[in-house]
């Protein structure tokens, strides 16, 4: 039987000590009450417990409540690092169990069906295989005598998810695609349910269909409205951009604090009130929020200057002119709506063309020019599209800049979860993987766990994300880099989180293919030279040919084109400086 409590009732019932994993994805549908109110009981040594985190780890690394967590990525996507989660780890309060998020899910998988542990494919490579010793190993294949890998389970006390709406028999229900709420919630002890309302236990008979959780699941629930806000809870609100750059300031200035006294407060009402109540005509679902950062740009999610808007190496365009000729355009995301061309259009087009010979291509979070690219794509060439939303060949009227977005699930004829798509990969499905790499070196080899060793971190980036699993797996792997300096694509990588199938990355300056085992320059962009190249990239970089080609300009026809499927030009985000290119 599904008890019906308030929110305070129901995060009384977690003890010190617990492990949780909480349901949603990066920005997208966290239980960010039930983690605020976590706070507010001072609930401690807990272990959360999931496979792409934001705020709802962050906020909890930040309070000092979490003896370790269990994650494949944390971090704000487009926004950049998680900076409560990194510092713990950096100066050693935090134990990191990093991992990849399939190998997350595996872990899940392997509780859900009451197993000890479960084979997983890729990893080749990884150096997350000598700090995961606990929890990832090789083995051997008991039929073929062949080596692999396996995950040891990992099974939750509790599972917390937020739903639109949840019947008083614990049936729960979404909007948006189902990203991790019936994983966490089969692998779980106990399962709790926040929704933005609590409906009679009828409500859902004449439909069951279109539940998403069954209630037979669900130990507990609370009606809390505004429950995921800041993150988004889709079909209801969009995810708080200008609270989350006020908690990130806070968080990346150590002043935590002051964030808490005037938001958490004493319960929710105190919160509502003061960080929802004048917020709500623009969170609407159908609302255009400014995507531009109060200070002109979005950091780059992808990069190793990803670390706070607040410190010089940040990624951010930060230009006062550029910020108030964005918020006065209709090209909200954009620093220089007045020009037609940029290096993100020549980038952006550089790999549509390439996805015009390509069948099937996927694209995971914080990848707004990628995402560009492969609508761009799907449009010309009918190249498949898999979305990190869950979408399959989406079609929005503009691309959002979180690519966990559900509105990347408008138009498209399928919807899945986020290991379905890794399960895909793994069995050969996919052709194309786009990766981003805090750093990426002349092997193709991916780092986006540790600058520095991983006992001393210098900077703790998000985390295996995808690419730790799936790099080997994928045909191709495909990387994309908002800036081009010798500190990100050093000669070797810091720590190998992946390995394996890079073949191309494009970059602001140029366009490398592997050859002969490393990264060569293929093609040069518009108004670039071989000696700027050379003086940039961390290696002695090698030309493919003696007369490597300048990349071509996009036509006008291409230019089109992008505008239809992003007219708020996410693809700029990000990048340091744009200026015209003809």
């Amino acid at each position: 039987m599904t008890d019906v409590v308030d929110l305070s009732r129901l995060v009384a019932r977690v003890e010190d000590g617990s492990t949780i994993a909480f349901g949603g994805k990066t920005l997208h549908r966290a239980p960010m009450a039930f983690v605020r109110e976590l706070v507010r009981a001072d609930v401690s040594d807990l272990v959360p417990i999931g496979l792409a985190n934001s705020m709802d780890i962050d906020l909890l690394a930040g309070t000092g409540q979490l003896e370790a967590a269990c994650y494949g990525y944390v971090g704000f996507e487009a926004f950049g690092l998680a900076p409560n989660t990194r510092r713990a780890i950096e100066d050693g309060t935090l134990e990191a169990r990093e991992g990849t998020c399939y190998t997350v899910a595996t872990a899940l998988r392997a509780a859900m069906q009451g197993v000890p542990f479960l084979p997983i494919a890729g990893l080749d490579g990884s150096d997350l295989l000598e700090i995961g010793d606990d929890y990832l190993a090789e083995a051997t294949d008991p039929f073929t005598g062949e080596s692999t890998y396996a995950v040891r389970r990992v099974e939750p006390d509790i599972a917390v998810i937020h739903a639109t709406e949840v019947d008083t028999d614990g049936n729960a229900r979404f909007d948006g695609a189902d990203l991790t709420e019936n994983l966490v919630a089969k692998a779980a002890d106990r399962v709790f349910v926040t929704a933005e309302r609590v409906v009679d236990a009828d409500a859902f008979t004449d439909d069951p269909g279109s539940t998403d959780v069954p209630g037979v699941l669900v130990d507990a629930v609370a009606e809390v409205p505004d429950g995921a806000h800041p993150c988004s809870c889709p079909g209801s609100y969009d995810y708080d951009r200008e609270h989350l750059e006020q908690y990130l300031e806070a968080a990346s200035s150590g002043d935590l604090e002051a964030y808490l006294s005037k938001y958490v407060g004493p319960d929710e009402d105190h919160y509502r009130d003061r960080a929802v109540a004048d917020r709500r005509e623009v969170l609407e679902w159908s609302a255009r929020q400014s995507a531009v950062s109060s200070d002109g740009g979005v950091d780059d999610g992808g990069s190793i200057e990803a670390e706070s808007r607040t410190t010089d190496s940040s990624g951010a365009v930060t230009s006062e002119t550029a910020s108030s000729n964005a918020a006065s355009s209709d090209h909200r995301h954009d620093p220089e709506p007045a020009i037609d061309c940029t290096i993100a259009e020549v980038m952006t087009v550089a790999i549509a063309r390439r996805l015009e010979e390509i069948s099937v291509a996927f694209q995971g979070f914080a990848s707004p020019l990628p995402t560009v690219a492969l609508r761009a794509a799907r449009e010309r060439a009918g190249t498949t599209h898999l979305s990190a939303s869950g979408a399959m060949n989406g079609s929005p009227a503009e691309t959002p800049l979180s690519t966990e977005d559900a509105r990347l699930l408008e138009g498209a004829p399928a919807h899945f979860s986020s290991p379905e798509a890794f399960d895909l990969a793994a069995r050969g499905g996919v052709d194309v993987m786009f990766v981003g790499g805090a750093q990426v070196d002349r092997r193709g080899r991916l780092n986006n766990t540790v600058a520095g060793s991983w006992a001393d971190p210098t900077v703790k980036f998000g985390g295996g994300g995808g690419a730790g699993s799936l790099l080997p797996l994928v045909e191709e792997a495909w990387a994309w880099r908002t800036e081009h300096r010798a500190r990100s694509l050093p000669a070797e990588v810091d720590f190998t989180t992946a390995e394996g199938n890079l073949t191309y990355l494009v970059t602001p300056l140029c366009e490398f293919e592997r050859r002969d085992g490393e990264l060569q320059v293929v093609s040069i962009h518009p108004g670039v030279s071989r000696e700027e190249i050379r003086e940039r990239t961390g290696w002695d970089v090698r030309f493919a040919s003696s007369e490597v080609d300048e990349t071509p300009l996009p036509t006008d026809e291409e230019l089109e084109a992008l505008e239809r499927v992003d007219p708020t030009r996410v693809r700029r985000s990000g990048f340091e400086t744009l200026s015209a290119l003809e």
